[in-house]
């Protein structure tokens, strides 16, 4: 029995010792606390050691310390980019305000010269003004012949009004001086546009001036009587645009009627039926807004046939003028052509004579000057109708003894030789 029990006890002694001996986990040990789950790792759940820690425990502190130096490097990094920045904002801001001090100190220059000039144009007024008072004061006493003169005075407000004015216009100026310094200057293509338009308008400034030049050399046609009615004797001139395919039409644009005194009893301008493609303004000086306005074509066509029924028609080549206002059926004997009366037409070398302008025998025969550039309908009337005064005797004797052909109403299109 005694060797029994020392066999049991000693299995027993093997089983508390070893805690590897057997695989059974349920087993009670004698130090588990009570309430535990036996098992083999709850036997250090009452002691203050801790296992070891094996590899995984040793790579899950790596991590966690790798994270840490990472967590602790970005948090570092907004500080060092502010701390690279800080520098280049600092020599933005820099130039910034040595941009502002440089223009306040312009600014300051520009006030300190206009306010030096205002200076000194106060003072130039105020010695102007003085010196006219003085003036007046000297003058105003009385001469040596007990008299007393009131023209220096005058003089003198009037040389200081002068002054006064000139300080002005010259303070004006500078104030526009500087506020054109002060705006910045347009694009390059507003620029070119503007030197377009000074071109051009320097070059119709020269044309007016050659106009003008040769307007002295010479004189317009002017009036010649004092009539102011209807008269035995009417002169007419037309002025015509195109209309259909490129403009090849001859249409009546403007027509005007003076009597023989070479007073205006007509001028209008006339709308056109047609579509105007060609106004042909170089010659004609009919513009857009002037037809756009212009009487209606039937009225003018109807008041011209009343004003020239029975009257003697003047005019250069007529027959157009005529065919333009519907009046081919005007009695031929009635109209006298200055392009084709015999006296006015020009010889050719074989004895042939064909017609002259109208602006030639306006200059060789009156001295006249028309049609520089644009016609106008009252210079071109009444040019031809002086013609026809000057040669009036001829031409009316020629008339009577049938030595002449009649017009004939009917012509080119177009105002031919003018």
């Amino acid at each position: 029995m005694a060797k029994q029990a020392r066999s049991n006890g000693g299995a027993a002694g093997k089983h508390q010792q070893g805690g590897a001996v057997s695989n059974n986990s349920n087993t009670k040990r004698p130090w588990q606390p009570k309430g535990t789950k036996p098992g083999p790792a709850s036997q250090f759940a009452g002691s203050k050691k801790r296992p070891a820690a094996g590899p995984p425990a040793a790579a899950a502190g790596a991590a966690a310390g790798a994270k840490g130096t990472d967590a602790t490097r970005a948090a570092k990094r907004p500080k060092v980019q502010q701390q690279r920045r800080e520098p280049v904002a600092a020599a933005v801001k820099g130039k910034q305000a040595d941009k502002a001090v440089a223009a306040a100190v312009a600014a300051a220059d520009r006030a300190k010269a206009s306010a030096a000039v205002a200076k000194d144009a106060a003072k130039k007024a105020a010695a102007a003004a003085v010196d006219a008072v003085t003036v007046a004061t000297a003058t105003a006493a009385p001469g040596a012949d007990g008299t007393t003169a009131h023209a220096a005075p005058a003089a003198g407000v009037k040389a200081a009004a002068r002054g006064a004015t000139a300080i002005n216009a010259n303070w004006q100026s500078l104030k526009e001086a500087v506020a054109a310094a002060k705006r910045p200057p347009p694009p390059e293509h507003i620029q070119k546009k503007i030197r377009r338009r000074q071109e051009a308008a320097a070059a119709a400034a020269g044309a007016s001036a050659g106009d003008a030049a040769a307007t002295a050399g010479g004189r317009r046609p002017g009036v010649v009587g004092s009539d102011t009615g209807l008269t035995k004797v009417l002169a007419i001139d037309c002025e015509m645009v195109g209309t259909g395919p490129k403009g090849s039409v001859s249409t009546l644009a403007r027509v005007c009627l003076v009597n023989s005194s070479g007073v205006v009893l007509l001028d209008t301008f006339v709308k056109p039926k047609e579509k105007v493609t060609d106004y042909r303004t170089w010659v004609s000086g009919v513009r857009p807004s002037d037809v756009a306005n212009g009487r209606p074509h039937e009225d003018v066509i109807q008041q011209v046939a009343h004003m020239v029924a029975g009257r003697i028609l003047v005019g250069h080549s007529i027959g157009n003028d005529l065919r333009a206002l519907r009046l081919e059926a005007h009695p031929r004997e009635l109209l006298r052509d200055t392009a084709k009366y015999p006296g006015l037409m020009k010889e050719l070398p074989g004895g042939r004579k064909v017609s002259a302008s109208l602006k030639d025998l306006a200059a060789t025969h009156l001295g006249l000057v028309i049609q520089q550039g644009e016609h106008t309908p009252v210079d071109d009337a009444r040019a031809a109708l002086y013609l026809y005064q000057k040669f009036h005797r001829e031409w009316e004797a020629a008339v009577r003894a049938g030595n002449l052909t009649p017009v004939s109403g009917l012509g080119r299109s177009g105002k031919g030789d003018r």
